[in-house]
């Protein structure tokens, strides 16, 4: 496996700030689609490695020990696991 060395500038750890640091000409960085494909809507931005993908990052919901759990927080998770198992958001542009 390569690993490629890399010398930054700047490291931010919010995916928003990437993408207007990436749009205002800054470099190159990696953000998921949901944050990218409202940013590009005139086409400014170019995927440089299009099959190139990370590691899956597990995805938690927290509730405090309720019982009975209320079925909106119920109704919550279980919308969110359908949903955000089937939909491509999460994955680059």
């Amino acid at each position: 496996m390569i690993a490629p060395v890399a010398r930054t500038l700047l490291t931010v750890n919010d995916g928003e700030a990437v993408c207007d640091l990436v749009w205002a000409g800054l470099g190159i960085g990696m953000f998921p689609g949901f944050i990218a494909l409202p940013n590009n809507e005139c086409g400014d931005l170019t995927v440089v490695l299009p099959y190139w993908e990370t590691s899956a990052l597990p995805i938690a919901a927290a509730w405090p020990p309720i019982r009975p759990m209320p079925a909106k927080v119920r109704g919550l998770i279980d919308l969110l696991s359908i949903e955000l198992a089937e939909v491509a958001l999460w994955r680059t542009c």
